[in-house]
């Protein structure tokens, strides 16, 4: 009966030896996966975060395009709206002289009401 038990216990001794293998390539395995699946995820995010990025770019790259076109244009028209009043100012000097003077009241009124 001794030697029964002994080869049972040897036996569970040897299942346990194989089972203890089993779990440590099960764990190995998993731990495989796991770090495939992180750099999967890693270079999909890195792909989104330069694709964002180059989005930006160009997002800003237009923004001063036109903020320059703007500027050319604006630019422009005050040109264009000095050279007028200038021009205007010269061919009606009396006029001109008679708007500056209405405009100095308003303000002066406007400044003086605010205190």
């Amino acid at each position: 009966m001794a030697t029964q038990e002994k080869d049972k216990i040897e036996s569970l001794e040897e299942e346990i030896k194989s089972l203890k293998e089993s779990l440590s390539e099960i764990t190995t395995l998993v731990k495989d996966i796991g770090e495939s699946e992180s750099k999967r995820l890693s270079r999909k995010a890195s792909k989104a975060l330069n694709k964002a990025s180059s989005k930006a770019e160009d997002l800003l790259e237009d923004f001063q395009d036109e903020s320059e076109d703007l500027y050319q244009y604006l630019k422009e028209k005050f040109a264009s709206a000095s050279n007028t009043v200038e021009s205007k100012a010269k061919d009606n000097p009396i006029a001109t002289v008679g708007i500056v003077a209405g405009v100095s009241l308003i303000v002066g009124y406007l400044l003086n009401n605010k205190r």
